[in-house]
């Protein structure tokens, strides 16, 4: 089983003893969907489940955006602390100088090299959006 799954069932049963409702709810929800992508006989991987993190992780981006249009501190604040209980399952992200040694040091020049080398030795932990920019 993955390191990152165990980490999240250990993670949920500690909130539901600390009575950590945000954490709880947000855990139960990523344990589900993650269980959801299971097929019998096949285990999860962890980039698989890492991908399933990200998507969530836009979702909850999106919707900290809609609280802020519409003045919702409230929900604003939650949304936040989810975003970060997200980030902390998720592997720390290259930043834009990073990326750019990164191209230089393997000589990479066209953006379809670029992309193909970051998603194969770098999955997950950068921003794709991000990086197609830098691609010009």
């Amino acid at each position: 089983m993955s390191k990152i799954l165990e980490e999240m069932r250990s993670q949920y049963i500690q909130s539901m003893k600390n009575k950590d409702n945000l954490r709880k709810n947000l855990l139960s929800t990523l344990i589900g969907m993650i269980e959801q992508e299971k097929k019998p006989n096949v285990d999860l991987t962890d980039n698989m489940i890492l991908d399933k993190i990200n998507s969530f992780k836009k979702k909850a981006i999106e919707l900290i955006q809609i609280y802020e249009d519409k003045g919702n501190i409230e929900r604003l604040k939650d949304a936040q602390d989810e975003l970060d209980i997200i980030n902390s399952y998720l592997p720390k992200q290259l930043s834009i100088d990073e990326m750019n040694k990164i191209i230089s040091d393997n000589n990479l020049s066209t953006k379809k090299d670029i992309m193909q080398f970051f998603k194969q030795n770098y999955s997950n932990q950068y921003d794709g959006k991000t990086l197609s920019n830098l691609c010009g």
